[in-house]
């Protein structure tokens, strides 16, 4: 393809060379021989309305490039007045102290010798938005609108078991993250989805169902992982959303789920790439 463009061009300069300077020449060149046949036209003038047709072809094309510069100048300023964006942020969130909860009463009252205590120290915090959540468990992942209350329980504090003896098992090798996105942008952002898909030879790619956010609301997506050693590796977050004229945008964000020595660790970038997907879906970086 760009050996083609550069053929194409170099003809292209061949010709306009040919069309500017080799036709002057041939017209005094043609003047000189003096054939005997006398015309109106002396040389001089055949050249002056050769150099007005030149000039005017080079006002005419300036014109139509003048023109269809402002005309894609405007698509693209009214593309930008109705452009969503988002600015995602991962929040912070307040895990419950189990062995907090010894210190209140079953009907919410604290214990005596507890009266400093308040209950906000037991309590698992967020502001809920339009929300999903992504479970990475059993080798897959999957997209669910509302937790079990066993994966509650986790997104909260860790996971409790009862062992074969009836014992209580406390697990905290689970790590839940939650991300908030808010449209900062001058549009809705219609049908607006979370994909969360694995990078590399594992074949994982799972998609939340589409909503618009208007500007200044937000989405907000819950990410529970299970230390699982099949799903350990790199994903991408993907936010996609189209714009009322129908052009689509995308976020990504990296995420790296390892295990370092014992401990379990999961790498959500605090980068965020944003790319304008073309109707021909070729991504072009935006400025």
């Amino acid at each position: 393809m760009k050996k083609s463009y550069i053929k194409w061009f170099i003809i292209g300069l061949c010709a306009i060379i040919v069309f500017v300077v080799g036709v002057p020449i041939i017209i005094n060149e043609s003047y000189k021989a003096n054939s005997g046949y006398v015309t109106l036209w002396t040389a001089a003038d055949v050249l002056s309305y050769y150099g007005a047709i030149i000039a005017s072809l080079g006002a005419a094309i300036g014109v139509f490039a003048s023109l269809r510069y402002s005309h894609k100048q405007y698509r693209e300023d009214k593309r930008r007045d109705v452009l969503p964006y988002f600015a995602i942020n991962i929040l912070g969130n307040n895990r419950i102290d189990p062995f907090l909860s010894a210190l209140f009463s079953d009907d919410g009252k604290l214990e005596e010798g507890q009266e400093n205590r308040t209950r906000d120290d037991l309590t698992y915090r967020e502001f809920i938005f339009n929300e999903c959540f992504f479970v990475f468990e059993n080798g897959t992942i999957k997209y669910t609108r509302k937790l079990s209350e066993e994966q509650e329980d986790a997104r909260k504090m860790g996971i409790t078991i009862r062992g074969n003896d009836g014992t209580e098992i406390w697990k905290n090798n689970i790590i839940y993250i939650p991300i908030k996105a808010v449209n900062v942008g001058n549009g809705c952002a219609i049908n607006t989805t979370i994909t969360i898909q694995a990078i590399g030879n594992k074949n994982i790619t799972v998609t939340s169902i589409p909503i618009s956010i208007p500007v200044k609301e937000e989405m907000y997506a819950g990410l529970l992982f299970y230390d699982d050693e099949k799903l350990l590796g790199e994903y991408s977050y993907i936010m996609r959303y189209y714009d009322i004229h129908g052009n689509q945008y995308e976020h990504q964000k990296p995420i790296k789920m390892e295990r370092r020595g014992k401990a379990y660790h999961v790498q959500v970038s605090e980068n965020t790439s944003h790319a304008l997907i073309a109707r021909e879906n070729t991504p072009q970086m935006l400025d």
